[in-house]
């Protein structure tokens, strides 16, 4: 547990499953309507956290608040845009467009984003 808030920390290991589940179906060959709904489901899942991490950095008086609600959102967009790509790539084409571009962005965001959030550390220290 990184941050040392259950919720926050918790979120962020969802996050990093689901992004595995879409690296793992790519890889698989699962096709792109699989692809697809797990990244419809991480769209779902990570405005639901963002959101709800937001109310923590409010109710904590995190000062980096508006630039960490400015990440989330730029997140949220690249993945409704990769979303978007995706349902109307060709079947044969979304493989190595994905590989590259989602799994890339995704990870590293995902760690970018767990180095900002580790500001908030102190604020739940004992």
């Amino acid at each position: 547990d990184m941050i040392g808030n259950v919720e926050i920390d918790s979120g962020h290991k969802y996050l990093a499953s689901l992004i595995n589940t879409i690296e793992a179906a790519i890889n698989s060959k699962l096709g792109a309507g699989v692809v697809l709904n797990h990244v419809a489901e991480l769209y779902t899942f990570a405005k639901a956290v963002f959101k709800r991490e937001e109310e923590i950095q409010r109710n904590i008086k995190f000062k980096n608040r508006t630039k960490h609600k400015e990440m989330h959102k730029t997140l949220i967009d690249q993945i409704y845009s990769m979303h978007e790509e995706l349902e109307f790539a060709k079947e044969d084409k979304y493989q190595q467009a994905y590989q590259g571009v989602l799994i890339g962005t995704l990870t590293r965001w995902l760690f970018r984003h767990i180095e900002e959030d580790l500001k908030m550390r102190e604020y739940f220290e004992e």
